[in-house]
């Protein structure tokens, strides 16, 4: 039976409790933006604004390297000639600063509710020598009563061994802070030990998922107009609505085990999606801008 599904915004927080994987912002490393010398992945940050005014970019976009999709994420350690010194290639979700020695300092993170077991992705590492590369993972949460951030959970990953080709690896997450849900995560990747890098070192990350514990889909989402999704359980059709003057926005659909089953751009106020193929079952419907900022989330039932 065909079957079109009509999605819309709701002005709630979301909870779909699925065994599935929590998205990452630009989890396949897909979008970036331009700067003067050199591109940054969407929502993440990188030492290439400190590096490149000393013609130094330790992160950029490979087409031939990847797993998946179009792009992977290349990180190379550098060396500095001006400030003699070599520093690996970094990437974080939160904020980074970098001082003239070349020490760093990462701070903040995205939005993030769940609990989950681990963090996957895929990788492709060739070191120099006895490199080691990491991949860490930081839960916190804001504590109202002492004004700071709690740490709930903790994770890390580091690995000598080159690997020529992709494969999947996964980083355990250790909570400290047990029935307590994190607000915001940080995930923060270095192609090198901070003090131990060597220059021509390469890591090529891709596709990286929260896995496990309570993890669905769960979103605290700012809402830009009232919008609405009709029918829902839907059978042959359903209509994205949205507010004339919201602008370009990117629609996701996933199904129950967190697979991303259609994803469009839109910036009508009313736009199907012929979903001829799904199956049966529970989806969660994502808006974001085209920034990747997250606005709103859903569930769907299809007949």
């Amino acid at each position: 039976m065909n079957k079109q599904i009509l999605l819309g915004l709701s002005a709630c927080s979301l909870t779909l409790a699925a065994s599935a994987q929590w998205l990452v912002p630009n989890e396949g490393f897909e979008n970036w933006t331009a700067s003067s010398n050199y591109e940054e992945p969407l929502n993440w940050h990188t030492a290439n604004p400190f590096g490149s005014g000393l013609n130094v970019i330790t992160a950029s976009k490979d087409s031939i390297s990847k797993h998946g999709g179009n792009y992977s994420l290349k990180l190379e350690s550098k060396t500095v000639a001006l400030l003699s010194l070599t520093i690996p290639g970094v990437a974080t979700t939160g904020d980074i600063s970098i001082n003239m020695q070349g020490s760093f300092t990462i701070k903040k993170g995205f939005p993030f509710t769940a609990s989950p077991t681990a963090l996957t992705a895929y990788y492709r590492y060739a070191p120099m020598a006895q490199d080691s590369f990491e991949i860490s993972v930081l839960l916190t949460k804001w504590n109202t009563s002492n004004n700071k951030r709690d740490t709930v959970a903790t994770g890390r990953y580091a690995s000598k061994s080159p690997q020529s080709s992709f494969a999947m690896l996964s980083v355990p997450v250790t909570y400290a802070l047990t029935g307590v849900d994190p607000d915001s995560a940080n995930i923060i990747i270095m192609s090198d030990q901070i003090g131990y890098a060597m220059a021509g070192t390469t890591l090529n990350i891709d596709d990286i998922a929260f896995t496990g514990g309570n993890v669905g889909f769960r979103y605290l989402a700012d809402i830009l107009a009232e919008t609405h999704a009709y029918p829902n359980p839907a059978n042959s059709e359903v209509t994205l609505s949205l507010p004339s003057h919201a602008g370009k926005m990117k629609v996701s659909v996933f199904n129950a085990i967190g697979v991303k089953v259609k994803e469009f751009d839109t910036e009508n106020t009313f736009s199907k999606i012929d979903v001829t193929s799904f199956p049966q079952g529970l989806y969660l419907y994502q808006i974001a801008d085209m920034k990747n900022n997250i606005l709103s989330a859903g569930k769907l039932t299809v007949n």
